[in-house]
């Protein structure tokens, strides 16, 4: 059991770690400069990944979770307008 929670997390890290990269780069290649890509970098080292477990276990789930993915979905839209 721990070993498959073990590599669950891996997984997800690893995927989450690869579209950071991908992010990253399109980035610094859109800009043609490294600091936008840094600061990227850092707000996402700031943020990190959010805590899905935590909002799953709160009174104001469903709230939390609807929100967080309309983020993400318009975090996806708006670069897939500028590529």
């Amino acid at each position: 059991m721990m070993m498959l929670l073990t590599l669950q997390q891996v997984c997800f890290q690893m995927l989450y770690t690869t579209a950071f990269g991908w992010y990253a780069t399109w980035v610094f290649f859109s800009s043609g400069h490294l600091a936008p890509a840094v600061a990227v970098h850092a707000l996402c080292n700031y943020w990190g990944v959010p805590p899905f477990a935590q909002m799953a276990r709160h009174k104001r789930s469903r709230t939390l979770l609807v929100t967080t993915m309309i983020g993400i979905l318009g975090f996806t839209y708006a670069v897939s307008c500028s590529v």
